[in-house]
């Protein structure tokens, strides 16, 4: 047990007392040692006589303990055998003597070494656990790719025959139409042949008839010619009539600045004063219309 700091050392070297014939001191001056009982320290004076130093603290004993080859007191635990170290793992006991600390020392190593020994053994199970762990997860995660594998295999086989009996459905149908069409071809042929037989008999009551229609087409076009000439006719007096109605240079007009057809070729304008003035006619081979509510002057078709 390592001693109290308020261990006192030896302050100088031992000092006889000076003899001058009397009584010899009780103690040696300058020494130190425990009271009796054991509560505290005490010293030799010059007088040789024994004086108290300090009591030990609450809790402690005095003991004399060895300082090389000397033994000095200390304050220590009750209780407790009292061991100083004084240098090179070697100390004193009053009980046991000297003793050998080194001896401790290796045990204590030894202890450490088994501590680290489990401690390393500790981790390397865990390293091995979590190989172990890693293993296992890359053998399912394999087993899973394999059991993937196999179903993909398994899906491409089914889309491949149902392909196959699709192509093979495809191929019956081809060969059913084929069938069909060379029964129709026959059926065509024979029909043919009757219609040409048919053919040839009214050809000759169609020629008869082509030129009674050929005489007709000629009176119907006379018929038509005639026709066409009153509608002109019609028409261009319709058109007087409307131009009659319609707006023209000089008639009032509601909207300045808008345009306006005269007619068919020509454009007017409404101008500042609500009057309707002539803009200009269209060249020939056009025709005034509107595009988008805006008259133009467009080529004739």
């Amino acid at each position: 047990m390592k001693p109290f700091t308020t261990a006192l050392l030896l302050a100088g070297s031992a000092l006889a007392a000076p003899t001058d014939g009397k009584k010899p001191a009780a103690c040696t001056f300058g020494t130190y040692q425990c009271t009796k009982p054991n509560t505290g320290i005490e010293i030799c004076d010059i007088a040789g006589n024994l004086q108290l130093v300090g009591k030990c603290p609450k809790g402690t004993s005095c003991q004399e303990l060895a300082v090389g080859t000397l033994f000095l007191p200390f304050c220590t635990n009750k209780g407790v055998k009292a061991r100083a170290d004084y240098g090179y793992g070697q100390g004193f006991d009053k009980d046991q003597g000297w003793f050998n600390n080194k001896d401790n020392n290796k045990d204590q190593g030894k202890d450490n070494d088994k501590d680290q020994d489990k401690n390393k053994q500790k981790d390397e199970d865990k390293n091995k656990q979590k190989d172990e762990d890693k293993n296992k997860q890359k053998d399912e995660d394999k087993d899973k790719e394999k059991d993937e594998d196999k179903n993909k295999e398994k899906d491409e086989d089914k889309d491949k025959n149902h392909d196959e009996d699709k192509n093979k459905e495809k191929d019956e149908d081809k060969d059913k139409d084929k069938d069909k069409d060379h029964d129709e071809d026959k059926d065509k042929d024979h029909d043919n042949d009757k219609d040409k037989d048919h053919d040839e008999d009214e050809d000759c009551e169609e020629d008869e008839d082509d030129k009674d229609k050929d005489h007709d087409k000629e009176h119907d076009k006379d018929q038509d010619k005639d026709k066409d000439h009153d509608h002109d006719k019609d028409h261009d007096k319709d058109d007087k009539d409307k131009n009659k109605n319609r707006p023209k240079p000089g008639d009032k007009c509601r909207t300045p600045g808008k345009y306006q057809c005269f007619g068919k070729d020509a454009i007017q304008v409404c101008d500042v004063l609500h009057i309707l003035r002539l803009v200009g006619k269209c060249p020939e081979t056009s025709h005034c219309a509107n595009l988008n509510g805006i008259p133009f002057c467009v080529i004739d078709l």
